[in-house]
């Protein structure tokens, strides 16, 4: 198994693997025209966190009518939307 299954939560490592991976997305997500814009900040010096909260906004902002859709209210995604 790859090693990042057994990386410590919260440690330096698995901050810069869930980066990584989340930076592949953006630019996924921007590649196929689902995003724009958040290319243009230098996503490198930015924290794992605000990286999160940057993606959130830019999908609020792209599309502002999309709810998120649970049957659970108490879900910690809802209190992000």
């Amino acid at each position: 198994m790859d090693k990042e299954f057994y990386m410590t939560p919260n440690s330096e490592e698995s901050n810069l693997v869930l980066k990584q991976a989340l930076k592949e997305l953006i630019e996924d997500m921007y590649e196929k025209n689902i995003i724009s814009g958040l290319l243009e900040d230098d996503i490198d010096s930015q924290s794992f966190e605000d990286l999160v909260l940057s993606l959130r906004d830019k999908l609020k902002e792209c599309y502002p009518k999309t709810k998120a859709q649970t049957n659970d209210e108490e879900h910690p995604l809802c209190e992000w939307f």
